[in-house]
């Protein structure tokens, strides 16, 4: 039978006799690789015997190419393992049957050796874009080969849905370019070389892939685009190299594909590929998904990355990656590395020097002339410190409908979208009840109160960034028969998300209990009197200062607590204060009541909230711009609401707290991180970072929410750490915003001061030329007599230089010449004489 035969032969998710079926399609010469249960990364089934014998294979070859680190190279796994050798194949599915059961395993087919092209469609409008391409090209509609089961992320949002797989056979004479193996345009990609796509009967959670049939000839247009890409490749690495005067590390790189890097470190080509047509790595060890990095390479369309060079870097995605890795993530604040920092990192604990020794990259050329190593590594695109950098708002607004609303609606509202988005998750931290927490992963429980620095000049829209012109951006829909948390305290949503100031941080536990007078019954008499009592009157509360200004005001008060209670709140532990007067007193027990606070910060004003590092306070807050550089110049569109529904915390009446969900790769990132800091090792999370996993986690928490969800899910993580992203920056922004204030500031003290500060010093010189004329002139009259410090300065008068400037002068004349040491100085009391020899001279 043909390969159409064979595929057509099975109905979805018929794995029954899977061997025979491996076999059929193997003869039917497509090269078939074995595939994880419901996923899709390639499985490595090799026995222990057969990966040696091809790592001795591939040994052989690179050290016949003269390669100098032969003997560290090993054989490809992943895509790589597809074969039509129908002996291995039947040792793999062997293998499998007894790893995960028998005929459980999905399939894959490697299109390059198979003479494939693969069309893949994620979405219904992308197979539609292709459908349009080629009826424009070809003039004919096709139907996809194979429908897809499309994929669900964590909390059952469709990302993926009705897409489906194009199949064309290359014809005999025609050839496909090397390279990437991709072409991407327009939401579809074309696969060619080095690239697995699953295959009937495979199967993933949410659902098969159908074999639908109808494989056709490669179309001659779709050919020319993927060799003109091709072209354009090479004319570009061409010019590069022909103007960039390769150093040893460019040509080291070059030479080197990221294979040679990642392979023999346990990582496996997991055969798919980013949107820029570069390949997906999966890192060693168990992961929830296959993309672990996207290794950058010529050609990428990403626009950001030129790899002619050899350094087109690794981006790397899985919060649990290797960890010299790990640690370069950590120290650095950046996931993107080149090929000589990746070995740096794993296997030279970051040292560049050693990492080049051990590759045999020199230092020098022929004349002597040194290489920048670090300037020829870091030869990658900088990380952007941009806090409005298009592609992080890429990802942060286009996370979900709800995201998207917000940029969309800040937009119409011309307000700063990050912060409509902050205080949007400010609001939902106000609105999670009171008695939920985020479990003990490290330490106790924790609170999900939270502070945030909206950044920006005087009027740069934080207030309106919750509503603006009387049309909410979004409406949170409680259910009034189910307890919110607010319940209890008489409180409804919109006293909640109304703004309050405090006058002082002993103020904050008076927004939850204060002293009211409440009806009181007495027990003999039944007469009903008022007496006062604490009682609470919040349990939730969006406290705002609206104004850095009067933050600094209220710390610089002595005895000030405000920062002590703010770091109190966030923690959700006990505020207030126990006075000897009973009315004066104002106690709420912690985690009984949730808060979310806002600061008004304009950058060169906001050193108070820096200053406090060593209490603890600038670790624990978020720093979201107001601005948007990029808004358009156009009006489009109206202010318009979108319901947020609340989630389903499922708390019972017996239940004291209700605890979020967190998965087990947030836990273990988590404790991971906080061993680093253990071992005080480098980049773990200490100082300004110190509470950083617990604020994510925070932010993780409020996304989920924003979402009606109750537990965090791995995306929910994913997207607190790109707004970390966006505050580290927005930080540092600030930061540079003081310093250039500081530095105006001294700048217009003028010239007075700088003459000021000349002249006394030369007042002072003069007073220390006085003084050791004076002491010269006494231990000339006293020769051989030997003097303390304290001695030569009580001969003098009081007030005179002698006294005022002893040591100086002393310094000065022993540097002459004229004075020298006694001859019992020693290193507790230092003695002076007149120098015999010299002294004349003086």
């Amino acid at each position: 039978m043909n390969a159409e035969q064979v595929l057509g032969s099975r109905k979805p998710g018929d794995k029954a006799d899977l061997g025979a079926y491996v076999r059929a399609l193997a003869e039917a010469g497509l090269h078939i690789v074995l595939v994880e249960p419901n996923a899709k990364a390639p499985l490595d089934m090799r026995s222990p015997a057969a990966r040696r014998e091809d790592d001795e294979v591939a040994q052989a070859a690179a050290k016949a190419a003269g390669n100098p680190r032969w003997a560290n190279v090993r054989s490809s796994a992943g895509v790589h393992l597809a074969t039509t050798d129908t002996d291995r194949l039947d040792a793999y599915v062997a293998a499998a049957g007894k790893r995960y059961g028998v005929d459980t395993v999905n399939l894959g087919v490697e299109v390059g050796r198979s003479r494939l092209v693969i069309v893949d469609a994620d979405n219904g409008a992308d197979v539609e874009a292709f459908q349009s391409a080629h009826a424009a090209e070809a003039g004919e509609t096709i139907t996809p080969t194979v429908d897809t089961p499309g994929k669900r992320d964590a909390s059952g949002t469709w990302v993926h849905k009705d897409g489906g797989h194009f199949w064309f056979t290359v014809p005999e004479g025609v050839e496909l370019p090397e390279g990437t193996g991709a072409y991407t345009v327009d939401g579809w990609t074309a696969y060619y070389a080095d690239r697995q796509l699953l295959i009937a009967p495979s199967e993933r959670p949410e659902g098969p892939y159908t074999w639908r049939g109808g494989i056709r000839p490669l179309p001659t247009w779709l050919h020319a685009r993927i060799t003109a890409q091709a072209d354009v490749r090479t004319a570009k690495a061409a010019e590069r190299m022909a103007t960039m005067g390769d150093s040893p590390i460019d040509t080291w790189s070059a030479a080197t594909p990221w294979a040679d890097v990642l392979e023999p470190r346990g990582w496996v080509d997991s055969g798919r590929v980013s949107n820029c047509g570069c390949p997906e790595w999966t890192a060693p060890g168990p992961h929830d998904s296959h993309k672990s990095a996207t290794a950058h390479d010529l050609g990428c369309t990403d626009g950001r990355y030129d790899g002619a060079n050899g350094h087109a870097p690794l981006h790397v995605w899985t919060d649990n990656p290797p960890d010299g890795i790990a640690a370069y993530v950590r120290k650095f604040n950046t996931r993107t590395l080149s090929k000589v920092q990746y070995i740096a990192w794993t296997d030279h604990a970051g040292d560049l020097d050693a990492a080049c020794t051990a590759l045999g990259i020199p230092y020098s050329d022929e004349a002597g002339a040194i290489w920048d190593v670090a300037e020829a590594v870091l030869d990658v695109p900088v990380a952007s410190t941009d806090p409005h950098d298009p592609e992080l708002m890429r990802q942060v607004f286009g996370f979900s409908p709800v995201t998207a609303h917000l940029l969309e609606q800040a937009r119409i509202r011309l307000v700063g979208p990050w912060s409509a988005l902050l205080v949007a998750l400010a609001h939902a931290t106000v609105l999670t009840p009171w008695w939920v927490r985020l479990p003990a992963i490290v330490g106790g429980d924790a609170s999900i109160n939270s502070l945030v620095a909206l950044v920006g000049g005087s009027g740069a829209g934080k207030g309106i960034s919750a509503g603006g012109g009387g049309v909410p951006i979004l409406s949170w829909h409680r259910d009034p028969t189910v307890d919110d948390g607010l319940i209890d305290a008489g409180q409804t949503v919109d006293d909640a998300l109304t703004p309050i100031t405090v006058g002082s941080g002993e103020a904050l536990a008076t927004l939850f209990r204060d002293w009211r007078k409440v009806p009181h019954t007495d027990e003999d008499t039944g007469k009903v009197t008022e007496r006062l009592k604490l009682v609470t009157i919040r349990r939730a509360a969006w406290v705002d200062f609206s104004e850095i200004d009067q933050v600094t005001a209220l710390m610089r008060r002595e005895s000030s607590t405000l920062s002590s209670e703010l770091r109190k709140l966030w923690d959700g532990k006990a505020l207030g204060v126990h006075t000897k007067s009973v009315e004066r007193r104002s106690e709420v027990a912690a985690f009984t009541y949730r808060a979310a606070v806002t600061f008004g910060v304009q950058p060169e004003r906001a050193e108070p909230l820096l200053a406090g590092e060593d209490g603890g306070l600038p670790q624990r807050l978020v720093w979201v711009s107001t601005s948007d550089p990029a808004v358009p110049d156009e009006d489009d569109g109206v202010p318009d609401t979108l319901p947020v529904p609340a989630p389903s915390w499922k708390r019972t009446g017996d239940d004291e707290y209700v605890y979020m969900g967190v998965t087990e790769t947030v836990r273990k990132q988590i404790r991971a991180d906080r061993r680093a800091v253990q071992r005080e090792a480098a980049g773990a999370l200490t100082g300004i970072d110190a509470h950083r996993n617990l604020v994510r986690l925070k932010l993780a928490a409020a996304v989920a929410v924003l979402h009606g969800r109750a537990d965090v899910t791995d995306p929910d993580w994913e997207l607190a750490g790109l707004l970390l992203e966006h505050s580290d920056r927005v930080r540092a922004a600030v930061r540079k915003s003081i310093t250039t204030a500081h530095k105006a500031a001294h700048e217009a003290r003028g010239a007075a001061d700088v003459h000021r500060a000349e002249g006394e010093r030369a007042t002072r010189d003069k007073a220390i030329e006085a003084a050791a004329v004076s002491i010269h002139g006494y231990l000339s009259k006293r020769k051989g007599t030997v003097f303390t410090t304290r001695d030569i300065k009580a001969s003098g008068k009081p007030g005179s230089p002698r006294r005022l400037y002893c040591a100086e002068a002393l310094a000065v004349l022993v540097d002459e010449g004229a004075v020298c040491h006694g001859p019992d100085s020693h290193t507790k009391t230092t003695t002076y004489q007149w120098n015999a020899d010299r002294g004349a001279e003086s």
